[in-house]
This record gives C-alpha cells, sequence and structure tokens, in this order.
C-alpha cells in the first residue's frame, strides 16, 4: 500500500513524501496534497505518463503477489515539476513497520529504466534510507521513473511468513535552494502524521521563502507473505547487483507515522518448496543407486552359475 502527502510556501522547495510500501510484493496508492494546498501542486504524478494529478488512487504495486527469496516486482510512475522554475528531484524509503527478521533483506531501486542504479538495502522499522539517484526537472518536465522492490536471495528460512511496509518519499526543491536528503526533508517537516483524523493543509515548515518546503506524500507498496504455492512465486526481474547500502536514518516515535493520506503494503515469502525438493531428489537418487546395485549383484552370480 502506500501514502502521500504535501505542503508549500512560495514555491521554494517542496517536499514530496512518497509513502510507497516497498517490497518484493507490493502495492502502492497516492494521497495528493491537502485542499489548502490544491492550487499549488508542482508535484504531479501518473501511471500512464499522460493524465496527471496530485494523487494516484490505489497502490503502486501489486501488494497481493508473494515472494521467495531472489524474487522481485516492478512499477513505473511518472512524475512531474509542474512549477515554472527548475527543481531537484530526490527520494527516499521510510520503513514504518517491519518484523525484524526482514531487516536489511529487502531492496528497493528507483531510476530511470535505461540505467537502473544499484539496489539500496531497507533497513529495520522506523528507519528512512535516502536512494541513491536525483534528477534536476525544468519546470513543466517529467521523469519517468521505474520502481523495484525485492527479497534477498540470502534471505534465510526464518523470514518465512514475515511482512514490513515502507513509504516512499520524494523530495522536490528549487536549484537555488540549499540541497538536503529527503529523508532530512521528511524528519524535519512539521507536516501532522498520516494517522491523525483530522487533515488541516500542512502547514509549511518554518523559514523564509527560499528555505520553504511542501510536504507531500505518495503511496508506494509493501511485502506480502512468502508464498505458498508455486503459482503465486514470481522470478527475479533483475540481475544481480551489488546493494548499495545507503545509510538508514532512524526516526524518532513521533515520525514514524506515516503522512496523511498514505497508504501501507506488505511483503512476505517462504523458501520452505525449496527444502522440500532438494529432499526429494535426494531420496529419489539414493533409491536410484541401491536398485542397480541389486541388478548388478544378481548379474554376477548367473554368470558364475
Amino acid at each position: 500500500m502506500t501514502r502521500f502527502t504535501t505542503p508549500k510556501a512560495g514555491w521554494s522547495r517542496r517536499l514530496i513524501a512518497a509513502s510507497a510500501v516497498g517490497a518484493v510484493a507490493a502495492a502502492g496508492s497516492l494521497a495528493g496534497a491537502p485542499a489548502a494546498f490544491a492550487a499549488k501542486d508542482y508535484l504531479e504524478f501518473s501511471l500512464d505518463g499522460t493524465t496527471y494529478a496530485s494523487s494516484i488512487p490505489g497502490p503502486l504495486f501489486n501488494e497481493a503477489l508473494q515472494y521467495i527469496p531472489g524474487a522481485s516486482s516492478g512499477t513505473t510512475i511518472w512524475v512531474r515539476n509542474s512549477s515554472g522554475e527548475p527543481a531537484r528531484l530526490s527520494s527516499a524509503a521510510f520503513m514504518s513497520r517491519s518484523d525484524p527478521e526482514l531487516s536489511r533483506l529487502l531492496g528497493l531501486t528507483a531510476g530511470l529504466k535505461s540505467e537502473l542504479p544499484s539496489r539500496t538495502t531497507l533497513g529495520a522499522e522506523g528507519s528512512c534510507t535516502d536512494l541513491s539517484q536525483a534528477w534536476d526537472l525544468d519546470g513543466g518536465e517529467e521523469v519517468e521513473l521505474s520502481l523495484v522492490v525485492d527479497l534477498s536471495t540470502n534471505a534465510p528460512n526464518d523470514t518465512m511468513n514475515r511482512s514490513a511496509d515502507f513509504d516512499m518519499v520524494f523530495l522536490l526543491e528549487s536549484e537555488d535552494a540549499a540541497p538536503r536528503t529527503a529523508c532530512a526533508a521528511l524528519a524535519g517537516s512539521s507536516q501532522p502524521p498520516a494517522g491523525s483524523e483530522s487533515a488541516p493543509g500542512n502547514p509549511a515548515p518554518t523559514g523564509t521563502v527560499a528555505s520553504a518546503s511542501e510536504l507531500a506524500t505518495l503511496s508506494g507498496t509493501g511485502i506480502p507473505r512468502l508464498a505458498a504455492e508455486s503459482n503465486s512465486i514470481f522470478p527475479a526481474t533483475l540481475p544481480e547487483r551489488p546493494a548499495d547500502a545507503g545509510p538508514s536514518q532512524a526516526m524518532g516515535p513521533a515520525e514514524q507515522t506515516p503522512q496523511a493520506g498514505i497508504i501501507p503494503a506488505g511483503f512476505q515469502s517462504t523458501v520452505e518448496p525449496i527444502i522440500r525438493s532438494l529432499s526429494g531428489t535426494l531420496l529419489i537418487g539414493m533409491s536410484v543407486l541401491f536398485t542397480a546395485a541389486v541388478v548388478l549383484r544378481l548379474r554376477n552370480r548367473s554368470a558364475n552359475e
């Protein structure tokens, strides 16, 4: 599942926290900026590259999928800078909930389809991890991003039937502003938590017009349970690449709640079918060898007689 929210001031910087529960199996959705900023939604999203809006209904990933180690799931989203000035787009992943067994075993990749970067390893529950790439967008320019979540091939048996949810955060800020990461912007945001019942307009963080920012949240995907049946298992879609262990920043208790409008997702996978297959193959091999030995012994006796 996923979530999104947004604040803004004078459009110098805009932070968009996009919640994308992303992992091997995920489902994400977009919850746009509050009504107070509806007229100043400079960060817009699209699932087809044609129709843009400040929000996208439903999850980004199919959270019904189930995964085994090495499996992954991908989706595509277009992000547009709808302001009239150049801006810098960066992103991060916030782990809103996770079983401890999955810590640093889930990976997220976000980038241009033609040049996907190394996967970024996601941390424990409550951590925020910045993704490696950023993009400079002119006013009105859009970028097509490929998103992939996966479960590491090194996932042990104790990851079976575990789950995790994470949100994807996007930060769009003026190129004239001092650079900062999406996680830093999320931690310093004055936006109310997603769980709050009232959803007034998100106020811009304190500061001058040149340093003001808007916070918005996009929904992403979640990681479902490990597959119990072979027909629900999906093979990895990415080649083996070294993990980019981006720094994970622990968020305070008040910051662990995703932004308003964020829709969570989950992930799960299993390795039990692999173990069963290996055991069955071994038993069959031993039976064949035993039968061959008996037949050979009988033939030798017949020849001697």
